[in-house]
């Protein structure tokens, strides 16, 4: 049955009133949302959608007119609210609420009847804190019993009721103590995104436009097209999960972005660094008939997620880490390969970008165990499939730090690219390998964060994890390692420590311009009490700022013998 059949045979959606109006029937003339009111009430007052924009858990109020003067002797009213595609009161997403003069009840649906005037009456609604986020519709019936007949009229409203998230409310998912950090992950128009390298970077800054009306428009219509229950959506958990599956259009399915990392792009297209804001974006994405958006990057895909879930009341802000890995096959290591000659067998590895963001939204996680509460990490740049679908997260920060990966969502994943050990694996010829090496302080840097009321950045990185190379670390990282896809390597079983020390000084650690000629030096260092001789390769490679590597520059080779306790 399609959605208008369905709508059609639901008899609550069916206006009801006579042909020929009778004396004491009671009929709505008109209903005010007193919108500049409420709106300033809920915090909404910057949305430029037209209608009535609240947030879950608040109450709100609204007047209704009536072509006589309303009788609580004999006149009911009743307040109908629906929303979704296929409104069914045992689905939760039809509410009928019968007005009474009693207090209303701040943990449940309800509307209290607070005054009557001259043919009006003044009612407060209340929506419940875990209520379903959406647009609704309002129906408003009367009913009007005499000695002996009954009148039951039922009236539309023409304006649309929008409920959102509350960050405001202590009992809503998505609560957030402090005013300023509300002013900052759900009020907050503009922004910065860290990029660059560990060495050296800074921030790009980003217009979200969450209060501009296509965002809004455009978050529901993405939770309608991946057909998200309407009782999901009344869960944080879900909503940024579908999020960052529609940011991207991977799947085929009907998402905003396409994701490009080239040199060039095709005529007609947007490069991802033309980008400044995400109205842009999702005002293309409309007018192209909701068509993919040609092309977007880490940061972009980031920023759009940011305007999406704030634009829904959902706390959220954009993270950038440095040297994060890009782990193919969830054993949570960074497997880098060589050959028996030394040379690098590049198709065989896993990536670390140069820097990679995403985004962290703040709700609670009924979920899951107690202490997954807080910053929740997700990201809708396509890199590994979740589910069957090209997305990752919600995965609480609190649980990447401890290493237990074992939680949802992805987080073996996230836990690689900001706390992975780099493995180095030597390629025999018959085709074999076997682990040679281990890095263990590479993976993860500056991990960033736009601060609260000022464009500087904040490093966050002790929330992903501790110190590096501390007790606590290595016990997460050896934790998360149970749970890898190649736990029976036994890698941090063998003996791999090397007794020869290197590095890399010089142009390698500045900035290079084009043309210019670039001076490296290697200082190696025998800390062994035996002579050592060290066969080394040196190659420098191009390589987008993901680590896919793209031309070679240069390769040399050569022999060194050192002295027990010696350097050079």
């Amino acid at each position: 049955m399609k959605d208008d059949e369905f709508c059609a045979q639901n008899l609550l959606l069916q206006p009801l009133e006579k042909l020929d109006k009778q004396a004491n029937q009671l009929s709505v003339i008109s209903v005010d949302l007193h919108k500049e009111e409420n709106r300033s009430n809920h915090w909404t007052s910057e949305y430029e959608i037209e209608h009535l924009v609240i947030r879950r858990g608040q109450a709100f109020e609204m007047t209704i007119s009536f072509d006589r003067n309303f009788d609580p002797e004999i006149d009911t009213i009743t307040l109908q609210l629906v929303t979704g595609k296929r409104p069914q009161e045992s689905k939760g997403s039809v509410r009928r609420l019968v007005v009474h003069k009693e207090l209303y009840h701040i943990d449940r649906w309800c509307a209290q009847l607070k005054d009557i005037g001259d043919k009006t009456a003044n009612i407060r609604i209340m929506t419940r804190a875990d209520a379903i986020v959406g647009q609704y519709g309002m129906w408003v019936e009367t009913l009007t019993k005499t000695d002996d007949t009954v009148f039951h009229v039922r009236h539309k409203c023409d304006e649309a009721v929008y409920l959102l998230f509350n960050p405001w409310v202590p009992e809503d998912d998505v609560y957030m103590e402090l005013e300023e950090e509300r002013e900052e992950y759900v009020l907050n128009e503009t922004g910065a995104i860290w990029v660059g390298n560990w060495r050296r970077f800074g921030p790009v800054h980003w217009n979200f436009g969450q209060f501009e009306d296509i965002a809004l428009d455009v978050a529901l219509y993405l939770l309608d097209k991946a057909e998200l229950a309407p009782t999901a959506r009344s869960n944080p958990v879900q909503i940024v999960r579908t999020l960052a599956a529609m940011v991207n259009s991977n799947d085929e399915d009907g998402g905003i972005l396409e994701g490009r990392w080239t040199r060039s792009y095709p005529h007609g297209s947007t490069p991802p660094t033309a980008w400044t804001g995400s109205a842009e974006i999702l005002e293309k994405f409309v007018e192209n008939d909701y068509q993919p958006v040609k092309y977007g990057q880490c940061w972009v895909f980031a920023g759009l997620c940011t305007t999406l879930a704030r634009v829904l009341g959902i706390p959220t802000r954009v993270i950038t880490n440095f040297e994060s890995a890009h782990d193919t096959d969830a054993s949570m290591t960074i497997d880098f390969h060589y050959n028996e000659d030394d040379e690098p067998v590049d198709y065989l590895n896993d990536s670390v970008w140069n820097f990679h963001v995403w985004n962290e939204s703040a709700f609670r996680r009924p979920d899951l165990p107690s202490g997954n509460d807080g910053w929740q990490a997700f990201d809708a740049t396509p890199q590994e499939v979740s589910e069957g679908v090209m997305r990752c997260g919600p995965a609480p920060v609190n649980s990447i730090k401890k290493g237990d990966v074992y939680m949802l969502y992805d987080l073996p994943f996230v836990f690689a690219e900001v706390n992975g050990d780099r493995v180095y694996w030597v390629v025999q010829k018959d085709g074999t390998m076997k682990a040679d090496g281990v890095s263990k302080h590479c993976i993860g840097k500056h991990i960033s964060t736009k601060a609260v009321g000022s464009d500087e950045r904040v490093d966050i990185t002790d929330t992903y994890k501790f110190p590096e190379g501390s007790e606590d670390e290595r016990k997460c990282v050896l934790k998360a390692n149970k749970f890898s896809s190649r736990k029976d390597h036994n890698i941090y079983d063998k003996k791999m420590e090397a007794d020869v020390s290197m590095k890399l000084t010089g142009s390698s650690n500045m900035d290079i311009l084009v043309g210019e000629d670039a001076t490296v030096t290697l200082e190696m260092a025998n800390i062994s009490t035996e002579t050592r001789t060290l066969n080394v390769v040196m190659c420098s490679k191009m390589a987008f700022y993901t680590g896919i590597t793209f031309q070679d520059i240069k390769t040399e080779k050569f022999a060194v013998t050192m002295e027990p306790k010696s350097g050079q």
